[in-house]
């Protein structure tokens, strides 16, 4: 049965101050964990170990030599190709295993998620040796640049990063952007 009061319907059952009680259960739901979370963070010394680093930083710095690298058709490769852009490089046999097709898929994948910014990164193919399958690097990796080393020194020298993503810039290529 309702009453009024004050001319409002109140309804027996439900007793004052029910529904604050029931606010403070459902905002200590929300900030207890979030409360946890930031103590064991920052006060609790519980902090995740380790990186995600998959890489190996050269350092000191190696400055490179002009190098003679030549496109698919035979065509000496321009001097400019390093300039203006960050570049991802690799540098495998020509035959391209597995291993080396890997590379390539986690290279492509890496620019397509700078999304709005891959356009500031280009991929560079090195081959050493035997070079190339022409039909996968266009189907698989159109925009690739691939490149072949046809000296034999400067294909021993490249040999020493062979299967290893090189990740090159020259020159200042953006005055109005941060570095990636």
């Amino acid at each position: 049965m309702r009453s009024k009061v004050n001319g409002d319907a109140v309804n027996p059952s439900v007793r004052p101050g029910q529904g604050k009680g029931a606010l403070i259960g459902l905002a200590a739901l929300f900030f207890v964990p979030l409360l946890g979370a930031f103590w064991l963070y920052y006060l609790g010394g519980w902090r995740p170990a380790g990186s995600t680093n998959h890489a190996e930083l050269i350092s000191p710095v190696i400055t490179l030599e002009p190098v003679a690298l030549y496109d698919l058709d035979g065509k000496t490769a321009s001097v400019d190709i390093f300039k203006e852009k960050w570049s991802l490089v690799h540098v495998a046999d020509g035959r391209c295993n597995t291993e080396c097709r890997d590379a390539l898929w986690m290279m492509r994948q890496t620019r397509l998620l700078l999304a709005e910014d891959m356009d500031r990164v280009q991929r560079v193919y090195i081959a050493v040796g035997d070079c190339c399958d022409r039909e996968f690097l266009s189907q698989e990796h159109a925009g690739v640049i691939a490149l072949q080393a046809v000296d034999q020194a400067m294909a021993a020298k490249l040999s020493r990063h062979r299967g290893n993503a090189l990740h090159l810039h020259c020159g200042p290529p953006w005055e109005s952007h941060d570095a990636l």
